[in-house]
C-alpha cells in the first residue's frame, strides 16, 4: 500500500514538473519574436497578426524585396523595378521592411508579418548604398499613378527638393496615407519625407518604452515599437533582427491598414488624431512624445 502511496506521489510530482516546464516554455515562446514583446508594447497582441486579407493597396517604396525568400515566397508582392539598373540592388534593406508586414513564419521563433495575407507592391528604387531624392520623387509618383493607399517610406533623406515636396503633396492631395521614418541618430537637422506637412512621422521605442537612438523629435508624431524586431533577411532563408525607426515604420503601417480596414474613409489627418489622443504619454529630453495604444485607438474607431 505504501508504495503504491509513494509511486502515485512520483506520478504526480512527474506529471506537476512536466507542466510547469510545459508552461514556461509557452510563456517563453510567446513573448518571443514579432508577435512578443514588441507587440505589448503598443498594446497590439490581441491585434496582430491580422490573418484576413485587407482590401487595401499598400506601397513600400524601398530596396525591393527578395520574393524567393523562404519566408516571403508564398506572400502577395507585386514588384516594380523604376530603373534598369535597380537588379544590381542586394534587396537587404526592402526585405527587412516586407518582411515585418508579410512574412509567413510563426512570427515567435521565425518571421511572421503582421498582415501576412495582404498585397504589397515593393517599388524598388535606389539600391542598399542609398537612394536619391530624385529616385524617391519618381518612386511616390509611381506609387500614387498605381492608386496606391498606403506608401511605407523606411528612409529618410536631409535633401528638400521641389520634385519630393510635390510628390509627397500628389499624395496627400489624394488622400493617400503616407507613413514615414525618422532618421536615427540627428537630433538638429529635419529630414525628409517626415518633415512635410501631411506626413505621418514615427520613430522607435525599445520594450522598456525607451527611445532608440537620438533623432529630431520635433518631426515625429507617433512612437511604436522598433528594438529587435525579428524579420527576415535577402538571403533565401535567414532570419535577422530589425532596430530603429525604417523597423517602426511598417509596423504603424500595418496598424494604420487594419484600422482603415475598420473605418475606409479615415483622412491622414484623422488617423494621427486618433492615435495621438488614444496613445501614452512619454518625455524626451523635456519634450513629450506619444507611444501608440493600438487596441485603444481600433476600440476608439469601433
Amino acid at each position: 500500500m505504501k508504495k503504491k502511496i509513494f509511486n502515485y506521489m512520483l506520478l504526480v510530482i512527474a506529471l506537476s514538473t512536466l507542466i510547469f516546464m510545459g508552461t514556461e516554455y509557452y510563456n517563453n515562446f510567446k513573448n518571443k519574436g514579432l508577435y512578443g514583446e514588441t507587440l505589448k508594447t503598443i498594446n497590439a497582441q490581441d491585434i496582430f497578426p491580422h490573418t484576413q486579407s485587407i482590401d487595401l493597396k499598400i506601397a513600400v517604396i524601398d530596396t525591393g524585396i527578395n520574393t524567393t525568400n523562404k519566408f516571403l515566397k508564398d506572400a502577395k508582392i507585386n514588384q516594380e523595378y523604376l530603373e534598369s539598373n535597380q537588379g544590381l540592388s542586394q534587396q537587404m534593406h526592402g526585405t527587412m521592411v516586407g518582411g515585418i508586414l508579410v512574412s509567413t513564419g510563426n512570427g515567435h521563433t521565425t518571421p511572421g508579418g503582421l498582415i501576412p495575407n495582404t498585397s504589397i507592391l515593393s517599388i524598388q528604387a535606389g539600391t542598399d548604398m542609398g537612394m536619391t531624392s530624385e529616385q524617391l520623387a519618381k518612386a511616390i509618383n509611381t506609387a500614387v499613378s498605381k492608386n496606391v493607399d498606403i506608401i511605407n517610406i523606411s528612409l529618410a533623406t536631409p535633401k528638400n527638393t521641389i520634385e519630393l515636396e510635390n510628390a509627397i503633396k500628389s499624395a496627400i492631395d489624394k488622400n493617400i496615407i503616407v507613413v514615414a521614418a525618422a532618421e536615427n541618430n540627428d537630433p538638429s537637422l529635419d529630414y525628409y519625407p517626415i518633415s512635410y506637412e501631411g506626413v505621418i512621422g514615427v520613430g522607435a521605442v525599445d520594450n522598456n518604452r525607451r527611445v532608440v537612438d537620438t533623432p529630431n523629435i520635433d518631426n515625429i508624431d507617433i512612437f511604436a515599437s522598433g528594438s529587435d524586431l525579428l524579420t527576415t533577411k535577402s538571403s533565401d532563408n535567414g532570419l535577422t533582427y530589425f532596430t530603429g525607426s525604417s523597423a517602426t515604420a511598417p509596423l504603424v503601417t500595418a496598424f494604420i491598414s487594419v484600422l482603415k480596414s475598420k473605418k475606409p474613409d479615415l483622412d491622414s489627418k484623422e488617423i494621427l488624431e486618433l492615435m495621438k489622443r488614444n496613445g501614452s504619454q512619454i518625455e524626451i529630453n523635456n519634450k513629450s512624445g506619444i507611444i501608440l495604444n493600438a487596441e485603444k485607438t481600433l476600440r476608439a474607431v469601433d
